[in-house]
């Protein structure tokens, strides 16, 4: 079904993160007080927020992805994790820190997560630099993507910049947390969770009404609202559906970075073509895998063709209008 998407090129843009994981040993339980002492393990590093969407794009498939947003001026070797098919567009900005969120684990257990960032927008020379590196691309992509956790890389004017530079050529993609609602104004579709798609809205509407509200609101062309194991309902210019999610029962062991793998899932398939409902079943299924797997994942393109062949028409026969 993505067959095509290996001639595809996206640009995701967002909120760079690093997963940092310190994998402790339990030693001893301490005689000062009834606590578990560790020994410090090994440390991994894996890629957050706009870059898991970009590895995950990679993974499905796209001849490129290049992967925009800014750093601090301390990152080192946050890059080494990075698929050859990403191309970083990373701009350094003296005024930041690189944004982290360190997990202490032991096993799969996570004991503590301890984040590490700046808050408030990047200098406006960052936008600008970020700016003059979008337009050199803006017009080879086949999508673009706004990954936006709220620390800061997209500021108003940088979204609207962007979006009205791509003239309506290429679908526009959005996942975001914050609450400036106009700044996407003009996307294909916005892909929150419900928790964040009620924190926008301000609103205490019934779940099947959030959707619409949203869409209304943020003059998107459609609201894609993330329910979990549920799976996701779609607003449209069509309606309202509700599609459900992939029955991995006992399977699923955690949630990390699925929003991302639905952000990724979704725009690879409007890229290529698809429609908005079957981007949606895709989507479904490709969470369903991501959360069978520990940390923050990617999912291979082979192992979503094997499960789209599986699920998709079932999946798609299940959906409902609400």
């Amino acid at each position: 079904m993505l067959e095509c998407f290996s001639d595809k090129s996206v640009l995701v843009v967002g909120d760079f993160i690093v997963d940092h994981y310190r994998h402790l040993e339990p030693v001893k339980v301490s005689p000062e007080a009834p606590i578990v002492v560790f020994a410090n393990g090994i440390d991994e590093f894996r890629p957050g927020g706009a870059a898991n969407v970009a590895m995950n794009m990679a993974a499905m498939g796209a001849k490129e992805v290049f992967l925009l947003g800014v750093v601090g001026c301390d990152y080192g070797n946050e890059l080494d994790f990075l698929s050859k098919r990403v191309t970083p567009m990373l701009v350094p900005d003296v005024s930041r820190m690189t944004t982290v969120k360190e997990r202490l684990v032991n096993g799969r257990h996570q004991i503590a997560r301890i984040d590490t960032k700046k808050s408030g927008y990047v200098s406006s020379l960052s936008v600008e630099r970020m700016m003059n590196l979008a337009s050199g691309v803006i017009g080879v992509v086949d999508a673009i993507v706004f990954s936006d956790y709220h620390h800061g890389a997209l500021p108003h004017f940088f979204c609207r910049s962007v979006i009205n530079s791509a003239n309506g050529r290429v679908p526009i993609v959005v996942d975001t947390k914050s609450p400036e609602i106009d700044k996407y104004a003009g996307a294909d579709i916005v892909l929150p969770n419900n928790v964040e798609a009620r924190m926008i809205l301000k609103d205490d509407a019934e779940d099947w009404e959030v959707p619409g509200l949203l869409m209304e609101k943020m003059q998107a062309k459609a609201i894609g609202m993330t329910m979990g194991s549920k799976g996701i309902l779609l607003h449209d210019e069509m309606g309202e559906w509700m599609f459900p999610a992939l029955d991995i029962g006992e399977r699923a062991i955690d949630a990390t970075g699925a929003g991302d793998v639905v952000t990724a899932s979704v725009a690879s398939c409007l890229a290529c073509g698809l429609g908005v409902h079957d981007a949606m079943v895709v989507a479904n299924i490709a969470a369903g895998i991501s959360v069978t797997k520990w940390g923050t994942s990617v999912v291979q393109i082979e192992e979503l063709e094997q499960a789209i062949t599986k699920d998709f028409e079932r999946l798609k026969k299940e959906a409902r209008d609400v």
